[in-house]
């Protein structure tokens, strides 16, 4: 998505100058979107019922991306100082998950391993 963003800017006949308006929220809820989304299916993977575990693991984790990062496009567009505070509150949001996810990632095909 990051990388077809100036397509999509030229597409809609955005100037390519205001990109940064949608490549760092993209670049940011890409990054935390792709950590959360790894962990659930690495802890999800060896479930009965994985496609519910999935759900109910990605709703609350995923849920406050998608506000945080779609509030972030308008409020840069406004004002570069707030658009940088929903910025810095997703790349805090991913920091924070980030040790977490790598963790539950690890234990979870740990154990996977250790049943096979």
């Amino acid at each position: 998505m990051v990388l077809a963003s100036p397509l999509w800017l030229l597409l809609y006949g955005i100037p390519l100058a205001s990109g940064q308006v949608i490549f760092l929220p993209l670049l940011l809820g890409g990054l935390l979107l792709i950590t959360v989304m790894s962990t659930i299916g690495a802890v999800a993977s060896h479930s009965k019922n994985s496609g519910m575990l999935s759900l109910l693991l990605a709703l609350p984790l995923v849920v406050p991306v998608l506000i945080i990062g779609s509030a972030s496009v308008p409020a840069m567009q406004r004002s570069v100082t707030s658009g940088m505070q929903h910025l810095a509150m997703m790349l805090g949001l991913w920091l924070v998950l980030l040790p977490i996810c790598l963790y539950l990632g690890s234990m979870a095909l740990k154990n996977a391993i250790e049943e096979d």
